[in-house]
């Protein structure tokens, strides 16, 4: 398979992963996709139950650290998948499409979607499943979402105000959920997802609007989660 003409040819210790259809680190296949790094970088057997290896490969990495960065080396993981893989061409298509989405809807924090990528992609390697299932993609979605929101909560430094600009300062729930007009009766703030922060409605992306349904349905406020930022935007790291 290694001799398949590829866009980015891959190395065969990324090989062997695929085939065995285990889990690919990004970090290393992007740092193998650099001009320079040698395909065949198998550890050369040597006597005594050692083996050679480029010093410069071994440990070799370079972050996945936004959209571009994803697509590219995603792309290359998906073409040897494929390869060895047809049946699975609709599955990856579609999961490529859900992380899509993702990036779009925390377009200031492209972690999330690389981190959700991360998880999706180790659970898959412990326990096969369609990739482009929701059901599954449910509990890798909302630790991302969780974690974000976390770190925003615990980053943001805010200083002591009024409870009357704190409510203006809230995300409108209700606007989340397209019921409600401008201005806001309840004084809260408009085009702001409750969910990542983000400059849409909730509703209008289906992972904040899963996660903003799951809040109701606990019986907790969606908006308490957010961490409110300055200025606009979207945000909330296989």
């Amino acid at each position: 398979m290694q001799r398949q003409r590829l866009a980015d040819p891959l190395p065969r210790s990324i090989w062997k992963q695929i085939v065995q259809d285990n889990y690919v680190n990004f970090w290393k296949l992007f740092a193998a996709m650099e001009p320079g790094y040698d395909v065949n970088d198998d550890p050369k057997d040597f006597h005594g139950g050692y083996a050679l290896v480029k010093k410069d490969q071994a440990n070799a990495k370079k972050p996945v650290a936004s959209e571009a960065d994803w697509i590219r080396v995603y792309s290359a993981w998906e073409a040897g998948v494929l390869l060895a893989y047809p049946h699975r061409r609709a599955e990856l298509q579609g999961y490529r499409r859900i992380v899509m989405e993702l990036f779009r809807a925390v377009e200031r924090n492209p972690a999330v979607a690389i981190d959700f990528d991360i998880d999706v992609r180790q659970r898959y390697s412990k326990e096969p499943y369609r990739m482009d299932s929701r059901e599954h993609l449910q509990i890798p979605l909302f630790s991302q979402m969780f974690n974000s929101s976390n770190k925003r909560a615990s980053s943001s430094q805010q200083p002591t105000s009024p409870t009357g600009a704190k409510r203006v300062d809230a995300p409108c729930i209700n606007w989340n959920y397209g019921a409600c007009e401008d201005p806001c009766n309840g004084r809260r703030k408009h085009g702001i997802c409750t969910q990542c922060g983000g400059e849409h409605r909730a509703r209008d992306v289906i992972a904040c609007f899963t996660e903003l349904q799951a809040f109701r349905t606990n019986g907790r406020a969606p908006g308490a989660r957010l961490a409110p930022r300055g200025g606009g935007g979207g945000g909330a790291r296989a």
